[in-house]
């Protein structure tokens, strides 16, 4: 969820996050997907970057994946080891961007939102609109969310 929140990415590319290219420098986390991003035709894989959260650990996107890294440890191999979010049962696989939307619609119904007209792909809506009220360029955001043009955007948030 918080990956969802901090990094305007759809479920499909928090599936996407490649295991083995995730770097923690300092405050920051940086990593690359497994493969290019819905809005990209061609051209080398993108790095992101979060930064730490001076709030409570408990919120700070790149203290909980730290976390989650130290704790899912055992449960890599080889055939794991390139995906990030893993299974909660044994043998831990892979997860993919169904069950990832299915578990962000749980905690979005579980925090009492309306899941009959919210889904998980709200997320990226909402959070883009929080980061326009925060002060955040249309640039910048555009650039992150990977919109493709201003009109795209304004369609997907509650943004003006």
């Amino acid at each position: 969820m918080l990956l969802a929140l901090t990094s305007l990415f759809r479920v499909s590319e928090i599936a996407a996050i490649d295991f083995k290219s995730i770097v923690f420098s300092g405050s920051v986390v940086k990593f690359a997907l497994g493969r290019l991003r819905k809005s990209q035709r061609k051209g080398s894989l993108q790095v992101f970057s979060l930064n730490r959260l001076n709030s409570s650990p408990l919120i700070c996107p790149v203290s909980c994946l730290k976390r989650y890294i130290f704790v899912t440890r055992d449960f890599r191999n080889e055939s794991t080891n390139s995906s990030l979010i893993l299974g909660l049962r044994s043998p831990h696989p892979p997860i993919g961007a169904s069950t990832i939307g299915r578990w962000i619609k749980l905690l979005l119904s579980e925090a009492g939102v309306d899941t009959t007209i919210y889904s998980a792909h709200s997320t990226r809506g909402a959070s883009a609109s929080k980061a326009v009220s925060a002060g955040l360029s249309i640039e910048s955001i555009l650039r992150t969310g990977s919109w493709a043009s201003e009109s795209v955007f304004s369609r997907h948030t509650t943004a003006q």
